[in-house]
């Protein structure tokens, strides 16, 4: 955003905003915005009366720019005090051209509802708030027949007490902390007694008689605390009984009665209403509003949440079998086995021979031949395997709800049970049933959104694996690792679960003894088998908050 702010300095002899102008504008507005428009005006033109800059012409281009900001540029350009408090995150978009700042000024305030008042030099802006008129408060007393008629519509309880005694001479004493009480109610041809019975019922009060003239209004929830109505000192009738439908408009009802504090629900009774959302809800006035009080403040939207999440499972081994073994065996051995990939060969005795033939007649190099059964296996294998599984879920869930993913396999064995039946002639039987074990991973997270926008997570991370079995009728084995935490996240941000990692790193081997230990001869003497297995498993998750 820029701003082009050009003060061009050029006196004026008059106020800009002269009366006929504002006379002008003011016949727009209802009788409140006048009075308004009127302070306003007498604002700038004080102002300019004692700084002539506010007479000065300007041009003023922004787009889209704070309101705060653009005064501020203003006065610095200009030389003045102004100072804007409140609804610093309005924006504005104009052009003017050859505009006295004072008639900017109250252009701005009349369209953006900115009042103004002035402390020597300084000019403060301040957002206006239109005074609220009091309803009109109606009430009448009949000096011959002693009968009061009134018609109150969210008047204030003490003027409502104030009037009271200016037509009647009847006194109705109000703590200070209900002056602003707001009450409404209607009736005809009263007596005192009825009058005040009228005014409490139909508000949710109570009252206590003094005298013939004096009555005692009282918050009708102090009283019960205190042991509640008493029917010779009190007006019966303080509170009635209310029969009430109130509607959940974000919330499912079915299990509010559960959340609502027992203090709340005494004497109230509640009924479901799962049709319409609702609580059927009927007690004494006063309490039926307490429930209901409190059921607004928590009747609030629900955040959905989508978690987005990636599991990567990735294993890594190398297997690495080398070494030679050579014997006699029960019969002759055929020539076998491969030379790609890795070498694996098991030689019968014919192949031997021929070998240690073209051995024969180097030198004095004469070796023999060896028997027929005679066998010898040549290994040297490597094996490497990198596998990576990916599965990308997603979950949804209510804000405080319980999200849970589940995957894995199950596996069968049978199990096996003899009996034995009868005691001369014994008969044994054999029954067998299958059962079963689970190897899953489970993920489990609760998400809770704060003010702030940021989601806490509870997740509970558990991976169950198969070991190899024992033998076939052996129930399988099982490895676990698991992971609990609590992270606190931005929305849409994605945090990564510690890589949960396993190894399995072994080495077999068997040979002469003592020679199957030296390095190099251990090779020819010996076999020696290596397996190493990493295992990893990482998680990532990016939670979602759906307006």
């Amino acid at each position: 955003m820029k701003v082009f702010l050009q003060t061009m300095l050029v006196l004026t002899g008059a106020l800009c905003l002269h009366p006929a102008h504002v006379r002008a504008q003011q016949a727009e507005a209802s009788t409140g915005d006048s009075l308004y428009l009127a302070a306003l005006s007498d604002t700038l033109e004080n102002m300019a009366r004692t700084d002539s800059t506010y007479l000065l012409p300007m041009d003023v281009s922004v787009s889209n720019m704070l309101i705060t900001e653009l005064f501020t540029n203003i006065a610095q350009a200009n030389g003045v005090n102004i100072a804007v408090t409140g609804d610093g995150e309005k924006r504005i978009t104009c052009s003017f051209r050859q505009i006295p700042l004072a008639e900017f000024i109250y252009f701005i305030c009349r369209e953006h509802r900115f009042g103004a008042r002035s402390t020597g030099s300084i000019l403060t802006l301040f957002p206006y708030r239109a005074p609220v008129a009091e309803p009109p408060l109606t009430v009448h007393y009949d000096t011959l027949q002693k009968c009061f008629s009134f018609d109150l519509r969210q008047a204030k309880l003490a003027n409502v007490a104030r009037r009271i005694g200016e037509v009647s001479g009847i006194n109705l004493i109000i703590p200070q902390t209900m002056y602003e009480q707001r009450i409404s109610t209607f009736g005809q041809a009263m007596k005192a007694g009825e009058m005040v019975q009228a005014l409490t019922v139909a508000n949710g009060l109570g009252a206590q008689k003094k005298n013939e003239t004096t009555w005692e209004i009282y918050a009708e929830t102090t009283h019960n605390a205190e042991g509640g109505l008493t029917p010779s000192n009190r007006l019966q009738g303080a509170d009635t009984t209310t029969v009430r439908s109130i509607p959940m408009r974000y919330r499912t009802v079915e299990k509010i009665p559960d959340i609502v504090p027992a203090e709340l629900k005494k004497e109230v009774e509640m009924i479901v209403f799962p049709d319409q959302n609702s609580l059927i809800v009927s007690g004494m006035h006063s309490k039926v509003e307490r429930l209901s009080s409190f059921l607004r403040q928590i009747d609030r939207s629900i955040p959905l949440i989508s978690i987005d999440v990636i599991i990567v499972d990735a294993t890594d081994n190398n297997t690495l079998d080398a070494g030679i073994s050579f014997g006699k065996g029960t019969e002759a051995v055929t020539s076998t086995g491969a030379l790609s990939p890795g070498v694996d060969l098991s030689l019968g005795a014919g192949s031997i021979n021929r070998l240690i033939r073209s051995f024969n007649g180097f030198g004095s190099i004469n070796l023999g031949q060896v028997s027929p059964n005679f066998y010898l296996d040549l290994k040297l294998l490597e094996e490497n395997g990198k596998v990576m599984l990916r599965s990308t879920p997603r979950l949804s869930t209510l804000n405080g709800h319980k999200a849970t993913l589940k995957s894995g396999e199950i596996k069968y064995y049978k199990e096996s049970q003899t009996s034995i039946i009868g005691s001369q002639s014994p008969m044994q039987t054999e029954s067998y049933q299958w059962k079963n074990v689970e190897a899953n991973l489970s993920l489990e997270i609760t998400p809770y959104v704060s003010l702030d926008s940021c989601i806490t997570m509870q997740i509970e991370l558990t991976q169950n694996e198969f070991t190899e079995r024992e033998s076939q009728d052996a129930p399988p084995g099982t490895t676990t690792r698991s992971f609990n935490s609590i992270i606190k996240v931005n929305n849409e941000e994605t945090v990564l679960l510690g890589g949960i990692e396993r190894n399995l790193a072994g080495r077999t081997g068997k040979g002469l003894p003592f020679i199957a230990r030296i390095p190099v001869l251990r090779w020819l003497f010996g076999r020696t088998t290596r397996t190493k297995n990493v295992q990893k498993l990482n998680v990532f998750i990016k939670p979602t908050i759906i307006p």
